[in-house]
């Protein structure tokens, strides 16, 4: 994301539109400057609202950025243009704010109107983004691919913000990771893996308390030898001895099961005795039973013979009485076909008597209705005449009604005319009242205004003083540390000039020494070749009476010739030394001779003034100065560093005082905007309502005129009541007094309202008796109507009658016929001979039928037993032929004793054997259920320890190691490509001194850890907090590690282009030198086709940096406002 152009309107301290075109920037770093509270900040602001509507700090939103030197009509906005990977982006937004509408309300007064925030995205095709607000900041977001959050970490550092990431602890710096690279699926992981293992856990507990309550339901016999055990086992629950339980259970299972064998036994060999024993009892009982059953039988038989034959007769003798009842069948029938038609014949003869009584009731009813049809005639003439007289009701009735309403609609025009008048009178009145209670408090607030604009003024340059003082206690500070640097190196290099002279003399005489030895020898060889006569080769005398002698140990000429060249290198390094010595020494002087001008400065400041900057008690201040010693001059040194801190703190305390101040201004102006607003909407109101009143008494004086012309035409109303009106009227109408004229227009009213309310009470009365006299008309045409009605329908009844009498007349004619042919039939049968005839033959019918019946029953009764009875017989005497084949049997009675002995015996076996069975059911119950459980309380133990080592891997709560979660451990990697990339900045900063380090252990095991940051000083090899930095050296690796930060996330995000950096304030607290590897740092991310912008007050940064966005504060007639120009 590369800036192209920023336009600011109404925003911040800018307060018309401004215009900062980057394209005149290109490339590299550039400085934004200015004065205190120009706007500098307020660039990187307008950048990001337009992007993020989000200032660059964070403590201020879009809606409080309208600028409070803006003039009513000028829009706030701030359009951004900026291009992303060759393609150009426009951003336009504005917060929600008042401004004045295009049109003024109906007194001529402004017209406040809320604009709302709005945003809009141009891409690069020229197309407008269609989406709603929240889908735009979405769109923007996706195409620089930066959150807010990220883009105030890497691109945009707000003021105060350096530090957050450099001194943040493991928990924080995980969080700001969190939100940058994503990593909350760790997190996730964690928290799943942590409720996995608290699962399996409840699970496990569960499975072995399950297994206990288990065991405790364990049978054991009463002969077993661990009983005892096993009790004291049951009472401890079987806590740690599952196993133990399961042996004495095995042990139980194995006994009953013994147990249950020999029961088995025993029980199958009684049962085996019993069922002989039965056997033979049932033996015994057949036989018996076989004897009595054949005596009867065979008595039976001889009582069966006679008795078969005897109904067999009887049967047969019915058979041929029942012949004759075919005969009987067909006289019943033929008697019935006579009784039919004799009640035929009887109905039709009551029909014929129903159908004459019939036309005797309509003849009469036929005559009634004649006679009632000419009397209602008489009665609807006489009804017609009085309803003639009554039609005319319904016009009068009409004209009454209309002229009620007439009455009616002028007297509530009237009366909402004149309650409109009174209530928008009112109105203004409360109105009025609280217009002017504002008005004082608007004049109060005028005079706290002032005040604050005074303390503000007062307090004006506190931030430059501040600044200032700061500065000037800074230099003082590092001149002191360079003049007592210089002074410790200063004696250090004369010291070590002392000892190389000393180094040098002892050379030099060792040299001279050799030397002369040297030439010694060299005479004494040039002597032993010199004869009397021979000339010297050194002076050329002939005679030698002296010749030198050859010295003992000379040295040759290569060793003096080392010699000499050591004696030439110390010479040089003494004379380097002396040189370096001198050249410290006047750095020293330097030094505190600056020293010595800046505390004279300081001392002599409360004199001061602008004529004489410089006077008498500075320059004795300096000569004082010049006489004391080291010790005493460094102790007025550290004096002055102390005031010069003291100052900067009381310069400080003044900011603070100037920005609650400000603050408060800001305050008071926008309670005094919002009042003004009040004030105008107010003043608004009172003018709509005046209009109002004027309007409607207009209307209503117009209303009281049309009354009065109207009740005098009519007559109708009270004179006098109208007289009154028509005076106040008059006096309305030349009353000067508006408040005068308004009491006579609402008297006038109230007269013509009582006149009007009179006509209408007349009306009112007039329309109830023309009520009551169309109530009887429309009573009379319905009763008309009614007997019109009634007179056709009984025309009707007539017809009927008529027709109803031929055809009755008919069907008696039709009846007479039938009745003859029918009594033709019957010849003079009687209905009462023919019934009892018919009664006899169905008893004597019926009487033979069932002797027939009974006859035959009782006959194949008897056949079938006696068939039976020999069957029987047959049978008891084949049985007794087998059985004389058999040995002889017991007598029952000895059988049923036997076999009582055996049962007791088997129930007491069937007894114990089911007690036996319950215990050995249950405890193998038991078994097989603890079996699964355990097997599956093994399996969900393994499966715990396996998730809780993870959950205590990932959560990082492994026991004697560090508290390093999952999700650490991930951005520990990021953590430490970060670092790698914030090393090689940091590093030059620095000048090799220091090097950001992760901790490897926390401060103690049971603290997050991993995260934490500490620094490596080189010049020591010390590892240490990065806490126990400096205020520049913090700066120095926010910056690296801002930058590292930068480098990495655009890498993360996949290849983000980001052409463009700020960096708000921090320099201040850098010396010159780190400054310069700072900026260097700076340069060489601006080197390629990126642009770094700096906001800073640090006067070396204006010196260096040519590119430069000055910020100026203008105060004029026209207003006050700032602009910001490129130079």
């Amino acid at each position: 994301m590369r800036p192209v152009r920023l336009t600011m309107s109404a925003f911040g301290s800018y307060a018309g539109v401004q215009e900062i075109d980057f394209t005149k920037i290109h490339s590299g770093l550039f400085l934004i400057t200015g004065d205190t509270g120009a706007g500098k900040t307020t660039i990187f602001d307008a950048i990001m609202y337009a992007l993020y509507d989000r200032t660059s700090g964070g403590r201020r939103d879009g809606n409080m950025m309208r600028s409070q030197y803006a003039s009513e009509d000028t829009d706030t906005y701030v359009e951004y243009v900026f291009s992303y990977r060759g393609q150009e982006y426009t951003v336009r937004r504005n917060p929600e704010y008042l401004r004045v509408g295009k049109r003024r309300k109906a007194d001529g007064s402004l017209r406040y109107v809320k604009e709302t925030a709005k945003v809009s995205l141009l891409l690069p095709d020229g197309r407008e983004y269609q989406g709603k607000k929240r889908e735009t900041d979405q769109k923007i977001q996706e195409i620089i691919g930066l959150d807010a959050g990220q883009f105030t970490q890497i691109a945009m550092i707000a003021q105060g913000d350096f530090q957050k990431l450099l001194l943040a602890g493991t928990a924080d710096r995980s969080e700001i990771f969190r939100k940058m690279f994503h990593t909350e699926i760790y997190q996730e992981l964690q928290n799943r893996l942590r409720d996995a293992a608290k699962a399996r856990w409840k699970t496990y507990d569960e499975k072995k308390r399950s297994i206990s309550q288990y065991l405790e339901g364990i049978v054991c016999p009463e002969d077993a030898v661990f009983q005892k055990e096993l009790a004291k086992l049951k009472k401890e629950k079987f806590d740690g001895e599952v196993m133990r339980g399961m042996e004495l259970l095995a042990l139980c299972i194995e006994m009953d099961q013994e147990r249950l064998s020999r029961l088995e036994e025993e029980r199958s060999a009684l049962g085996t005795q019993m069922e002989q024993q039965n056997r033979l009892l049932g033996k015994v009982k057949e036989s018996r039973k076989r004897q009595e059953e054949k005596a009867q039988k065979e008595k039976e038989l001889e009582e069966l013979i006679p008795e078969e034959a005897e109904k067999r007769q009887k049967s047969e003798q019915a058979d041929r009485e029942a012949s004759v009842c075919k005969e009987l069948e067909a006289q019943i029938r033929t008697g019935q076909e006579s009784l039919e038609l004799l009640r035929k014949m009887k109905q039709e003869k009551e029909e014929l008597l129903e159908r004459r009584k019939e036309l005797q009731t309509a003849a009469e009813e036929k005559e009634g209705l004649r006679t009632e049809q000419e009397q209602a005639k008489a009665q609807i003439t006489e009804q017609k005449e009085q309803e003639e007289a009554l039609s005319g009701t319904e016009t009068l009735l009409a004209r009454a009604e209309q002229k009620e309403t007439q009455v009616r609609e002028r007297l509530e025009t009237m009366t909402s005319y004149r309650e409109a008048v009174l209530a928008a009178n009112q109105k203004a009145a409360v109105l009025t009242e609280e217009l002017k209670h504002l008005q004082e408090q608007e004049n109060a607030l005028s005079v706290q205004m002032e005040t604050t604009a005074v303390r503000l003024a007062e307090r004006q340059d506190a931030a430059l003083q501040e600044e200032k003082w700061r500065q000037a206690g800074k230099e003082f500070s590092q001149l002191l540390r360079n003049w007592t640097a210089a002074e410790k190196e200063w004696k250090e290099k004369q010291e070590a000039y002392r000892k190389s002279l000393e180094i040098r003399n002892d050379v030099r005489e060792t040299y001279q020494e050799m030397e002369r030895l040297f030439l010694d020898a060299q005479a004494g060889i040039l002597a032993e070749n010199l004869t009397e006569g021979t000339p010297c080769p050194v002076c050329g005398s002939v005679h030698h009476p002296a010749l030198a002698k050859k010295a003992e140990h000379a040295p040759d000429k290569e060793t003096l010739d080392q010699k000499k060249e050591e004696l030439q290198k110390q010479n040089e390094v003494t004379a380097a030394l002396s040189e370096a010595a001198g050249n410290f020494g006047r750095q020293t002087e330097a030094a505190r001779e600056e020293l010595a001008r800046r505390i004279a400065w300081r001392a002599a400041a409360p004199a001061r003034t602008k004529e004489a900057p410089a006077d008498q008690k500075c320059q004795k201040e300096q000569e004082r100065l010049a006489q004391l010693s080291e010790e005493q001059f460094a102790q007025a040194a550290k004096e002055t560093e102390k005031q010069l801190a003291s100052e900067e703190k009381r310069q400080k305390t003044r900011r603070e005082e100037y920005a609650a101040y400000e603050k408060q201004q800001q305050q008071e102006q926008k309670q005094r905007e919002k009042r003004k607003q009040v004030m105008a909407e107010k003043q608004a109101e009172i003018g709509r309502l005046e209009g109002e009143k004027q309007t409607f008494s207009v209307q209503l004086e117009r209303k009281i005129e049309e009354t009065l012309k109207t009740a005098a035409e009519d007559q109708k109303a009270d004179a006098g009541q109208l007289q009154t009106a028509k005076d106040r009227l008059g006096t309305f109408q030349q009353e000067p007094e508006k408040e005068e004229r308004l009491q006579q227009l609402m008297l006038a009213a109230l007269e013509c309202e009582k006149a009007l309310e009179q006509e209408k009470n007349q009306v009112s009365i007039r329309k109830k008796e023309l009520l009551a006299k169309q109530k009887e008309w429309k009573a009379l045409k319905r009763i008309i109507q009614t007997g019109t009605e009634q007179m056709e329908q009984r025309e009707k009844a007539i017809h009927e009658k008529e027709l109803l009498e031929t055809k009755v007349r008919e069907m008696e004619k039709t009846l007479l016929e039938k009745i003859g042919e029918k009594e033709a039939q019957l010849a003079g049968k009687d209905e009462t001979q023919l019934r009892t005839d018919i009664s006899q033959w169905s008893a004597k019918k019926a009487q033979l039928e069932q002797a027939q019946q009974e006859a035959q029953k009782l006959f194949d009764k008897v056949k079938n037993h006696l068939t039976e009875v020999r069957a029987a017989i047959a049978a008891i005497r084949s049985l007794e032929e087998a059985a004389e084949t058999e040995d002889t049997l017991p007598s029952e009675t000895e059988l049923q004793e036997k076999i009582a002995e055996l049962t007791e015996q088997k129930q007491k076996i069937d007894q114990k054997h089911s007690e036996q069975y319950h215990a050995a059911n249950t405890n193998r119950a038991t078994y097989q259920a603890v079996q699964n459980q355990q097997s599956q309380m093994q399996a969900v133990e393994e499966e715990y320890k396996w998730v809780r080592a993870l959950a205590d891997t990932a959560g990082g709560t492994l026991g004697g190691k560090q508290k390093i979660e999952l999700e650490t451990y991930v951005q520990m990697a990021y953590f430490d490509r970060i670092l790698r990339k914030a090393n090689l900045r940091f590093l030059t900063m620095s000048g090799g001194q220091y090097e950001l380090k992760r901790q490897e252990d926390g401060a103690n095991k049971k603290e997050k850890a991993g995260l934490d940051l500490n620094v490596i000083d080189h010049y020591n090899g010390t590892e240490r907090s990065v806490r126990t930095l400096s205020g520049g050296e913090s700066f120095q690796a926010s910056l690296s590690l801002a930058l590292g930060l930068s480098d990495e996330i655009q890498s993360y995000a996949g290849g983000i282009q980001l052409d463009a950096m700020f960096v708000d304030e921090g320099f201040g607290s850098l010396d010159e030198e780190s400054l310069n590897q700072a900026v260097k740092a700076l340069e060489g991310l601006a080197g390629g086709n990126c642009m770094v912008g700096i906001i800073s007050h640090v006067p070396e940064l204006k010196e260096r940096i040519e590119k430069k966005i000055v910020v100026t504060k203008n105060r004029s007639r026209d207003g006050v406002g700032s602009t910001a120009v490129i130079e």
